[in-house]
């Protein structure tokens, strides 16, 4: 099966490439909601991966878009983002969808997991056929089997109610004419009216001519489609996906349903402690915590966040994400104020294997302890503030940027000297 990830971040793109390979699906990428949709009509994709925020679409727009597509609609797609504002806004206003935060790396991978178990039961129960002819019932039978669905066939109305009783089934085919009389429209009601293990299942009318009179009459009876004997294979696939289609959702929506009851119950036990952050370390810290910042990353917002007017920003060239990340946090917003740590030994920025210790040069650097406290603290003096207005060319600033922090580090060292 295909999975369809629309993600502008390639750092992101990797990531859940990985996830939906290891649960032995194939991916497809896509960066913007554009490129998706032209994917879509080419390429069939089973479900989707959809970044909230896209460079020409908001996630929620692109996941209609591909559900509505004519051609290959994508299935239950899956949402994910990394503001938690805007999470919480998106869940209210589009409860149908599945909202997770990017972070949540577990719960992206059962979702996913979910929906191709729910894919991978087409196609669904048994059909179940009701018809007094023998050379059209092994007609119709031969036709499912063609389809990989198995049909069970009964010659009388008494027998298909006790096997709709004892056994679930996808849905029911119902021939208009049974034993020369038009049965057919008073045995809906009766199919209705039982209580089946499958739960309720459509009742599909069929007949050997396509008479209007016979359609308008079926759907008068309560049936929920009609069709003819002659339909062909693809016809016929058709329709019966459509309908397990139908049938899973319901089934994947109670299942996230029961999730999200499941998260309202435990919101209590998480709002005290994200309280008492707020209160003892600041919005910023709050923050940080709760996009699933750890370790170094943490580290750098403790040491660089003191000198922020606002909150720390970690600003690294080399990583597309955290340009992309800037676009959207500035777009609509006041000046920010970012704090950029300099690099010792070249111009620029830090890396993330310098901030780490992992650099080969970093022994070579001073001889402050080799952990991530001990070197914060030497480069937290050489941190500079930013602002970037709204609206500005931020390749522009970027290496605008470099060049102020290449001739300040330089003053830094010879004043160091």
């Amino acid at each position: 099966m295909k999975i369809l990830v629309v993600e502008g971040s390639r750092l992101y793109q990797l990531n859940w490439e990985k996830i939906i390979r290891a649960i032995g699906q194939e991916p497809v990428l896509a960066a913007s909601g554009q490129e998706a949709l032209a994917l879509a009509r080419s390429v069939p994709c089973d479900s989707a991966l959809i970044a909230y925020t896209l460079s020409d679409m908001d996630g929620v727009t692109c996941a209609e878009k591909l559900q509505q597509s004519p051609l290959n609609a994508v299935h239950w797609p899956l949402i994910v983002t990394s503001n938690p504002d805007s999470w919480g806004l998106a869940l209210m206003q589009h409860p149908r969808y599945e909202i997770v935060d990017r972070q949540d790396r577990h719960r992206i991978s059962t979702a996913l997991a979910e929906r191709v178990g729910i894919l991978r039961s087409l196609p669904p129960l048994p059909v179940l056929y009701i018809d007094d002819s023998q050379v059209a019932a092994q007609h119709m039978k031969n036709r499912f089997e063609r389809l990989g669905i198995t049909l069970h066939h009964f010659f009388t109305p008494g027998d298909a109610l006790l096997a709709l009783q004892k056994s679930a089934y996808s849905l029911v085919l119902c021939d208009i004419f049974i034993e020369d009389t038009q049965t057919g429209y008073a045995l809906i009601p009766k199919i209705r009216a039982q209580t089946l293990p499958s739960g309720p299942v459509p009742v599909i009318m069929v007949s050997g001519g396509n008479d209007d009179d016979q359609r308008r009459r079926a759907f008068m009876a309560g049936a929920d489609d009609f069709w003819s004997k002659s339909a062909s294979i693809e016809e016929i696939q058709a329709r019966l996906q459509r309908y397990a289609l139908a049938r899973n959702s319901h089934n994947l929506i109670q299942r996230l349903e029961t999730r999200l009851l499941s998260e309202r119950l435990l919101e209590p036990q998480t709002r005290l402690p994200n309280a008492r952050a707020f209160r003892d370390y600041g919005y910023w810290r709050f923050r940080v915590g709760f996009e699933g910042y750890s370790g170094i990353q943490l580290a750098l917002f403790e040491v660089l966040n003191p000198t922020a007017e606002d909150e720390a920003v970690w600003l690294d060239l080399s990583n597309p994400e955290f340009v992309t990340r800037i676009r959207h946090w500035q777009a609509g917003l006041p000046p920010r104020t970012f704090c950029a740590c300099l690099s010792p030994r070249r111009f620029g920025l830090l890396s993330p294997a310098e901030l780490s210790g992992t650099h080969p040069l970093h022994a070579a650097w001073d001889d402050l302890p080799r952990t991530p406290s001990g070197s914060f603290a030497h480069w937290a003096l050489r941190s500079v503030q930013v602002a970037v207005p709204p609206g500005s060319d931020f390749e522009a600033q970027f290496t605008s940027l470099e060049r102020e922090l290449g001739a300040i580090e330089e003053e830094a060292f010879r004043l160091l000297k």
